[in-house]
């Protein structure tokens, strides 16, 4: 409006013009929008017209009410009504739209490419980005549903059948696209991405899914995404976006071998093929044995493919027997009990190693947890001359090699920061106090300005304010043991906390020293301590021996010169002696652990973390995992994902938020000629929140198709021999499962066994004579009460076993053996032998005598179960013929066992006859009297609370007693002798299949009437805490 104002005014005219047009007149706004105002105050030049150049200027003027941004030819006055005309001239409203493009294109490509995570956006933003996806989502849905059905019409209304040539032309030419062999050639030949691409092109190839062959890693890929989530691997299937193996055929490789307790030759197998005995070298032998329990609900399940009711303690036949001594009452176990004891762990951890060695590998170290049990059984082994039990003598090797006991660092940082932070206990050292209100103090001055600005930022309030699930988390507890907070007591804490620094500064040396997990974080981190070690001499032997146990045997000498402090309340200045046990033999085992290693050739390099329990805490991250949101496996649950993961190799990999460090990647080619020190889980599965046990857990995939025929000597048929505890402990041998190894040291061993049991036989006066001085051995290690004293028994026989005389009494009987005298001497032979005399003798001394309840009768309601069940037998078995082409020559004879219309009623028809809407089946009385029968004698069979098998133990006497063949043969009278003998064994195996569920039943509730409690599922106990 400027523009058309006069620029001189010399006249009256001129002047009433220029207010006529100003009276109607108002003042442009500009562009006073927030963005572009904060925009111009950060950086004015960054406004600009379409030149290029600087076209703007900021108007803050008293004529506005508000800051406003202005072009530099704005026109300032505009005419007209105010409400009927933009707020701003053309001029400035040119300038806004071309300043705003920019921008808000900017803004829009910001929003499509943002890859920010969700956890790290804003709410509001979140929010946006919620709305729009569901918008997003129902666009597609809309569009998705259109297309379908245009595509359903088109195909009805112009859709063309062709001719299974050109359906065969037209698939060639698929076939010949070279999409498919350039995939191929992107990958290595025998690498996973080019197995799986070729996999998926051939199944897509088959009409037939069963003429499918899929290689073992897709196998193995698939089993492991099967673990993760069985209803995920069916929905990924059923998608048909990937060609996958039924989980039938998976349950083949899974099942191959049988999931149970104890030990197993197949899993030695899959031992042996996984660790490569054959071709690796010495170094790669060595073995650490790991121990753990874990916690998983009370649970007895029926097999009724063996006739087993899976749940029931089994810790080797000798603790089954001297449990049955002691009559210990219904635990559920799975390689463990409700009351485990240290001295009943001693023998599966001594044939757990036996079978190791027999692989050819060498056991040199156990690892293990704090708990008493664990305790006890270390102290079952140690030696007079060692004030501290961290050793003992393996009896298996023939280098007299030590077997060293490790505690696990992880859980001793957790105790060390128990005792630390403990309200009973009051540290003391040297005069100054070690206490966890030093570190309380130092945290609230760290933290109490809030503005983020910290010297220990690391240091939280979970770290300090611990509770019963946090205090299972060993990251807190090895964060507050730091190198962080010990240099910042140090600095602010003043003389007073001088002690807690310098305790906390120890603490976290001893923990880099014991758990380096690769070769580049020490140098990363610039922590000498997280150095792998390279030499027997390395410096840090050296700090663990004078420093380190030095400082605990100082502290102990300190606190044990304050004369007026009783004893009780010296000990609560010290840490606990749990803990103290638990330094102090993990040090001296690692003093000569390590130079032990170095002194094996080509040893370049050691991780000590390889002494740790964290695959075996993996593993149980894992078990939990497989039951999704039921994380508290039974018995058998917790067998079959243990067979699993063998299979699938995965015991390796961890989940993201277990309890252990995740292992690091390995790189091809580098490093690899350190001393790996396998790790062999043995885990422990408890049954109640106390029970321990031992588990030998290997992961691997193998099979076996070698085995070591052994051809027995023929036995002279006397009774000396054949009443000889030497020749049966040596017979037991050659039978022993571990004959089907085709190692060096089990070829050799059952050589040795083989020859002695022809030098027995030939001499059988000179073998009387070496029973009797091995037997008068072993005699002196069993008490002399019979009160069961286990863990003194199994302390004196592990002193025997190791000792001179022991080992220099065999050694020169097997050296009489003619025929012995080229092959290797090995001590397995006569430790096993010894092993299984002092087991028998132990057995005949600590005799069970089972008492049986002669009254079998059943009663009113029994019988009224009896008749119903009854029924459903030759139910179950006709629907079962009438499916089988070769055996319905049997349906005529199982309507013989059912009764006729005008069949005389009893009263113990009286239940059905109130129960039956029609559909029930009715077995005449001879049949009847057939399955009263076979319960008697089943009833006679399962007296006692000694767990049975239906097959093996029950099925036989059922099938030759007396009542049930005489009235089988009643029913029978007009059959065919096939049909008789082939009708009978399907009932009874059918009548001992219902009655092992049945069975199984009735001691699960006897159970819970005794402990008055459920055995439902349940959340772990981590959950629980």
């Amino acid at each position: 409006m400027l523009r058309f104002l006069p620029t001189i005014i010399n006249s009256i005219g001129k002047l009433k013009y220029v207010l006529d047009k100003l009276d109607g007149a108002y003042l442009c706004g500009g562009n006073p929008d927030r963005h572009l105002l904060q925009q111009w105050h950060y950086n004015a030049s960054t406004l600009h017209g379409l030149s290029g150049n600087r076209s703007a200027v900021l108007d803050d003027s008293l004529f506005l009410d508000f800051p406003t941004i202005r072009h530099k030819q704005c026109e300032m006055l505009l005419q007209g009504d105010i409400a009927g005309h933009p707020v701003r001239c053309s001029v400035c409203s040119s300038y806004r739209r071309s300043t705003l493009l920019p921008q808000t294109r900017c803004m829009a490509n910001h929003a499509e490419s943002n890859r920010v995570n969700y956890r790290y956006q804003p709410v509001p933003l979140l929010a946006t980005r919620l709305l729009k996806l569901r918008k997003e989502i129902k666009r597609k849905s809309i569009q998705l549903s259109r297309l379908k059905a245009k595509v359903s019409l088109n195909c009805e209304a112009s859709g063309v059948m062709v001719d299974e040539q050109l359906h065969s032309d037209l698939k060639a030419i698929c076939g010949s696209l070279p999409d498919s062999t350039d995939v191929l050639k992107m990958y290595p030949k025998d690498s996973f991405f080019n197995i799986f691409w070729q996999q998926q092109m051939q199944a897509a190839a088959k009409k037939d899914a069963r003429m499918m062959r899929w290689h073992p890693l897709m196998i193995r890929w698939c089993l492991s995404l099967r673990h993760k989530s069985s209803g995920a691997y069916e929905a990924l299937r059923d998608s048909g976006c990937l060609k996958l193996p039924s989980q039938r055929t998976l349950r083949d490789y899974t099942h191959y071998i049988e999931a149970k307790c104890g030990f197993s030759v197949e899993v030695d197998f899959m031992l042996q093929k996984a660790a490569k005995v054959e071709s690796c070298p010495e170094r790669d032998k060595c073995t650490i044995l790991l121990l753990d329990e874990m916690y998983i609900r009370e649970d007895l399940v029926y097999n009724k493919h063996s006739g087993e009711m899976v749940g029931f303690t089994n810790l080797g036949s000798i603790n089954n027997h001297l449990a049955d001594f002691e009559k210990s009452v219904f635990p559920y176990v799975h390689f463990a009990c409700t009351n485990l004891c240290g001295d009943q762990m001693y023998d599966p951890l001594w044939e757990a190693i036996w079978r190791i060695e027999n692989c050819g590998l060498k056991v040199l170290g156990v690892t293990l947890d704090g708990a008493s049990v664990n305790r006890s059984l270390v102290k079952l082994h140690q030696s007079p001359s060692d004030p501290i039990p961290y050793r003992t003598k393996n009896p298996f090797s023939g280098d007299n090699r030590y077997l060293y006991f490790f505690s696990d660092v992880p859980h001793l940082v957790k105790t060390v920061r128990n005792c630390f932070m403990s309200s009973r206990r009051s540290l003391w050292c040297k005069g100054k106090n070690i206490w966890w209100s030093h570190v309380k103090k130092f945290y609230n001055e760290d933290s109490s300005a809030g503005m983020g600005l910290r010297m220990v930022p690391k240091l939280k309030y979970e770290h300090l304010h611990i509770s019963s699930f946090s205090a299972m988390r060993v990251d807190l507890a090895a964060q507050v043991l730091s190198e962080s907070v010990s240099q910042a007591l140090h600095l602010t804490g003043g003389d007073e906390a001088s002690e807690t620094a310098h305790f906390i500064g120890l603490m976290d040396k001893f923990f880099d020293a014991l758990n380096v997990h690769n070769f580049s974080h020490g140098a990363r981190a610039l922590k000498p301590f997280q150095m792998p070690y390279t030499s027997r001499t390395d410096f840090r032997l050296k700090w663990l021996k004078e420093d380190f146990l030095g400082y605990l045997k100082a502290w102990k000498a300190s606190v044990e010169q304050r004369i007026e402090l009783t004893k009780t309340e010296q000990n609560l200045m010290l840490l606990s002696a749990e803990t103290q046990l638990g330094l102090e033999m993990t040090c001296m085992s690692f003093l000569e652990l390590v130079p032990y290693l170095f002194s094996m050739p080509d040893v370049q390099s050691f991780l000590s973390q390889r002494l740790c329990q964290d695959p075996l805490e993996r593993f149980f991250g894992l078990q939990r995992q497989r039951g999704g949101v039921h994380e508290n496996p039974n018995v058998v649950e917790f067998a079959k994902n243990t067979q699993a993961l063998r299979v699938v190799k995965s015991v390796c990999k961890s989940s993201s938020l277990g309890n252990c460090r995740r292992g690091p990647r390995r790189t091809s080619g580098k490093r690899s000629d350190h001393a790996t020190s396998r790790q062999l889980t043995s885990s422990a599965l408890e049954q109640t929140e106390t029970s321990n046990g031992t588990t030998t857990l290997v992961s691997s995939n193998a099979s076996h198709d070698n085995s070591l025929t052994v051809t027995c000597a023929p036995v002279m048929e006397n009774e000396l021999i054949m009443g000889s505890a030497l020749y049966r402990a040596m017979h037991a041998l050659l039978e022993d499962d571990t004959r089907l190894l085709s190692t060096n040291a089990s070829v050799a061993i059952h050589k040795m066994a083989e020859s002695a049991c022809q030098w027995i036989s030939a001499h059988p006066n000179e073998s009387k004579s070496m029973e009797t001085t091995v037997s008068s051995m072993l005699q002196k290690c069993m008490p002399k009460s019979r009160s069961i004293k286990q863990h003194q028994m199994w302390s004196r026989y592990h002193k025997l076993r190791i000792s001179p005389e022991y080992v220099g009494a065999w050694k020169t009987f097997l050296d009489n053996l003619e025929t012995v005298h080229t092959a290797t001497f090995s001590p397995m032979v006569y430790q096993y032998v010894g092993h299984f005399m002092f087991k028998e003798m132990v057995k005949s001394h600590y005799a069970v005598h089972t008492s049986t309840n002669a009254d079998c009768g059943l009663t009113c309601p029994e019988m009224y179960a009896l008749r119903y069940s009854a029924g459903y037998v030759p139910r179950a078995l006709k629907k079962k013929l009438e499916r089988c082409k070769s055996k319905k020559y049997l349906l005529n004879c199982l309507d013989d066992m059912l009764t006729s219309d005008d069949a005389v009623q009893c009263d113990s028809t009286d239940w059905i006859d109130c129960i039956d809407r029609g559909g029930l089946t009715f077995v005449n009385s001879l049949t009847f009297e057939v399955f009263i029968a076979m319960e008697l004698e089943i009833r006679s069979q399962l007296q006692g609370c000694k767990p049975v098998n239906f097959l093996t133990d029950i099925a036989p006497t059922v099938k030759n007693n007396e009542d049930v063949l005489f009235f089988w043969s009643m029913l029978s009278s007009n059959w065919d002798e096939e049909s008789s003998t082939a009708l009978f064994q399907m009932v009874v195996d059918l009548w001992l299949t219902v009655r092992g569920y049945s069975y199984t039943s009735a001691w699960i509730e006897k159970y819970k009437v005794s402990q008055k409690k459920s055995t439902q599922k349940s959340k772990g106990i981590r959950k629980q805490l």
